[in-house]
């Protein structure tokens, strides 16, 4: 794994999230949902102050879930930013189901 998937590490958790039988995800698995960075009162079991997570109404994509995404959602912006960005919620090996979005993909600025 290269140096920049290491560093997502921060706020977000490295993982390799597996796809469907064939090897690959498809692109109709995921879907653009508004986020937001924000300090949580526990991070026990996290790394850094700031993370990310979805703001409330967007259906199953609930605000208590962890976010694997870019790191520069919390090193570049302030804290409280929104912002839209393609992702889908997954699990790694039957683990708790979590928010991921490729740490490589545009995103967009909502609010500052």
């Amino acid at each position: 794994m290269g140096q920049d998937a290491a560093s997502e590490a921060h706020h977000c958790r490295n993982t390799n999230v597996g796809g469907h039988a064939s090897g690959q995800r498809m692109k109709s698995d995921y879907e653009h949902i508004i986020v937001e960075s924000f300090n949580p009162s526990d991070t026990s079991g996290r790394h850094g102050p700031t993370h990310v997570r979805p703001i409330p109404g967007q259906g199953l994509f609930k605000t208590d879930m962890f976010v694997s995404c870019s790191e520069s959602l919390v090193t570049d912006y302030p804290l409280g930013t929104r912002f839209r960005i393609k992702a889908k919620i997954t699990n790694r090996e039957g683990g708790t189901p979590f928010i991921y979005s490729h740490y490589l993909w545009s995103y967009e600025v909502i609010i500052k």
